[in-house]
């Protein structure tokens, strides 16, 4: 039991670095952090869960996808996959939907972050987070309720 509870507080320390990283990012490198960490987690993410995910919760995936490339003005991540992805018969309902909520968390965290950096003379990057982070609390509401 002793050992179970280090792991689990090695794995709340982890969570708090990386939220500790995320505000200590310069806005010139909020953009490489987007294009390397939290596009191409989103998407990992979804192909593994999308099997569970109802065609309004889709939707919102991609389009919080499209909002994080118009952030970066890059659309090569902008696409969702019909076809059955490699891979993800390997994970389990719960699992898939526990990655893709750690996906939701970040990309929602970075929001926050970015909001709090972004000057008011921004104010299309300032919606666009605002939008983003509503669509993630619609999606986690959504993934809520599969799990329930």
């Amino acid at each position: 039991m002793h050992g179970q509870s280090n792991l689990s507080l090695n794995c709340d320390f982890a969570g708090m670095d990386s939220i500790y990283e995320l505000e200590m990012l310069h806005l010139k490198d909020m953009g490489n952090y987007i294009y390397n960490f939290l596009l191409p987690n989103l998407q990992k993410s979804y192909k593994r869960a999308k099997q569970y995910l109802a065609g309004n919760t889709r939707k919102n995936i991609y389009s919080m996808q499209k909002y994080l490339a118009d952030l970066i003005d890059d659309y090569d991540f902008v696409k969702l996959s019909i076809n059955e992805d490699i891979g993800s018969e390997y994970f389990t309902k719960y699992e898939a939907l526990f990655l893709l909520t750690e996906s939701l968390n970040m990309i929602y965290f970075f929001c926050a972050v970015a909001k709090s950096k972004i000057k008011n003379d921004n104010p299309e990057s300032r919606l666009i987070l605002r939008n983003l982070m509503k669509l993630t609390s619609e999606v986690h509401k959504e993934i809520n309720c599969l799990m329930e």
